[in-house]
Parts: C-alpha cells; structure tokens; sequence
C-alpha cells in the first residue's frame, strides 16, 4: 500500500499525534525543569549521530502520520519506501490501537492524496546551532517565536521559521536527545525525550519548553545558541509559508469528521496555554491572562502557577508546591523586571520560578511540560477540555 500525504497532513498529523499522546500521561512525565543555568556559546555542527539504532532511512524522527476521523495512529517511516508490518507503539487516543493494529487494516478509503511527495517536509537531524551573535541568524526578526529548551545548563533555540518548514528536529541539548516539534497546522511546539528504545514505549516523555519571542529568549538566556540557516535545504526561513492561516478567525485546513463542529468559545486560532493532568485538559486563553500576569490556579489536585509576558507572546505554568508547602504568589514591586513574591516566606522570584532573595534562596518551581495551541485544535481534541 502506497501513501502519500500532503505537507499539511503530515504536519498536522505528525503534531496533533505530539500533542495527544505524550500529554496523556503528562503528570507522571512532570520532570526536568527549565535551568536558568547560564552556558557558553559555541558553534555546533553535525555530529556522530545520537539516534544510532532508532533511526530509519538514518533520520530519527520525521513527519510522517494518518489523520483518520481525527484519531491519530503515529508510525516510523517505510524504510526505504518499501512496505512494512513493523510498527512502534505510539498510538493516539481512542481505539485506533485495537482497530488496526498492522498496515493491511488502514481504512485505505480515509487516506487523501495531496500531491507532495515523501520528504515534501524534511525532519532534521543534528543540525547545526551558532551563537546568537552569528550572522546564520539573519533570518530572525526579534519578534519571531523560538522553542526555548534548557537542559543541564544548555540554553537552545528552535525558531519557528526553521521548523515551519521542517516541523521535526532531532536534536541533542545538555547531552540528551530531544525531539524538538511544531505544527504550524495547530500551533502546538512541543519537546520530547528522545526514547532509547521507541518498539518498547507507548508515550514519548514530553519536556519543558518556553515558547516565546527570540527577544525574550535571549535576554532570559543571553549565551542561548539557535539553529543555524544552514540546514542543508533550500527554504526561505523569513516567509511564513501559510498566507493568513495564522489569523484568528481563519478557518482549519482540514476537514472535520461528519457531525463535529468547532467550539466557538474563541476565535479559531486564538492561541491557549494548554494543560494536561491526569488526562485531564486545561486551557489558559491567552486573552484571558490579558492583564493577569500571576495566576494561582489548581487543576485535577494539582496547584499550579501559570506566569505570562503576553507582549513576548510567553506563558509558563509552575507546580506552586516547594518542599511540601503550597505557596502563592503576587505581582512584586520591581517594575522593570518581573517580580513575584510568595506570600508564604516573601521570597521573591523570577519568571523562570527561580528565588532571586530571600528565606527560600536557591530554590526553583517544578515547570509543568505543557505547549500552546490554536483553540480550534486544543478543543477538538479536548473536547471535556476546562477553560480558566
């Protein structure tokens, strides 16, 4: 069976799938958070590759995925486009699963031709990462987002002009292997650990991630380094490649299954903070944290945090609990910078959740692996989804 889907079903396909299945077990995956750590820049290129054994076509993780009746079923490339029976256990919600557990049961009539080729959306792999002062990085604008990854002290960024129109990267932060990935389809940028073994796992572990401007990004991590231009493939990374997707009432690129509508409790592509306990959803629109940069907030017994820069397009949610103790926080009186206190010690913080004075010096919150989304996405796959 030959399939061959469009860039925009790939994309889509391949991060709805991200943001269904790590999310789903995401309160056992609360790990890892954001170091504020600072880190030498220096210039990175390919090396021996990190995905030795879990690769095929020697690639890592590429875009690649069904969309059938909005049930995602995620699989590893063909290898070398021949047919095969070998799947990982990666499986959206539902019971797609059970109902077609090996290539000959796909419901070959649900799968659309869209006239792009395998690899019309190329993953990367090993890229190469310069120093923020490089001029690889001509393409940026400082008002352009970047994925923001700190692991181990290693500050990097993923700008969204790169993975518009790669949407996967498999990449190495901190020593770690990651899996950096954007649908520009859905809005959702999300982090995974790269699994040792993906034939033995059933969910990726997602990670922090800071979505915001690169502005932002390199003030809160001045020796940040980022994807370079020079990936190896000819693409104009200053052109966003969908027109006016991103405008708030525009309408999906896909078609909706026989009876399902879009909630309309926002604008379509209206972006939401995204939050996932338990398999329970929370969404935090972003015009409802318009004003409201502190909000202590609980959600499926969890007490969070979620801290927002809306004019760096950034919201960060935090597990409030440091050593046992619950603490709540309140806008500090530091107006050049963000200033939090907690009312509990009058410690004060930062927006990274670090202490920056007093009783609880040198603690830091627990980051929440959360992502945001396009509204129109987050509820459809959401559905029970709560709204703060």
């Amino acid at each position: 069976m030959k399939i061959i889907l469009n860039s925009i079903l790939l994309g889509l396909s391949a991060l709805i799938f991200t943001a269904l299945v790590a999310c789903k077990n995401s309160e056992s995956n609360l790990t890892s958070p954001v170091s504020d750590a600072v880190v030498d820049t220096v210039e990175t290129s390919a090396a021996p590759s990190p995905f030795a054994g879990i690769q095929f076509e020697g690639r890592g993780f590429g875009v690649s995925g069904l969309l059938f009746e909005n049930n995602l079923i995620m699989w590893f490339r063909e290898n070398n486009g021949r047919r095969s029976e070998r799947f990982p256990q990666m499986y959206g919600t539902r019971s797609d699963a059970a109902n077609y557990p090996v290539w000959g049961t796909f419901p070959e009539n649900f799968i659309t031709f869209g006239g792009v080729a395998k690899d019309g959306v190329p993953a990367l792999v090993n890229p190469k990462s310069v120093s923020r002062s490089s001029i690889e990085l001509n393409y940026l604008d400082g008002q352009d987002l970047v994925l923001g990854v700190v692991i181990n002290g290693e500050a990097k960024a993923y700008p969204e002009n790169v993975l518009w129109w790669h949407e996967v990267v498999n990449d190495v932060v901190g020593g770690v292997p990651v899996i950096i990935s954007l649908c520009p389809l859905t809005g959702t940028g999300i982090v995974y650990k790269m699994p040792e073994n993906p034939d033995t796992i059933d969910q990726l572990e997602m990670l922090p991630v800071i979505e915001t401007t690169w502005n932002k990004w390199r003030k809160l991590y001045p020796r940040t380094v980022a994807l370079s231009s020079n990936t190896g493939f000819d693409r104009d990374y200053q052109r966003y490649p969908y027109d006016d997707y991103r405008e708030d009432d525009t309408a999906p690129l896909f078609v909706l299954r026989s009876g399902q509508t879009i909630d309309n409790r926002f604008p379509n592509k209206h972006t939401v903070l995204g939050v996932i306990i338990n398999g329970n959803a929370k969404a935090y629109a972003f015009s409802k944290l318009q004003g409201t940069q502190i909000i202590n907030d609980s959600h499926a017994g969890l007490d969070i945090l979620v801290v927002s820069e809306l004019g760096a397009s950034l919201a960060v949610p935090y597990d409030r609990e440091v050593d046992g103790q619950v603490l709540t926080f309140v806008r500090g009186n530091n107006l050049a910078e963000f200033e939090m206190i907690d009312n509990e010690t009058g410690s004060s913080w930062n927006i990274l959740g670090v202490v920056t004075s007093g009783p609880l010096l040198g603690k830091r919150l627990r980051q929440i692996p959360a992502y945001n989304s396009f509204w129109f996405a987050w509820s459809i796959f959401w559905p029970n989804t709560e709204i703060y």
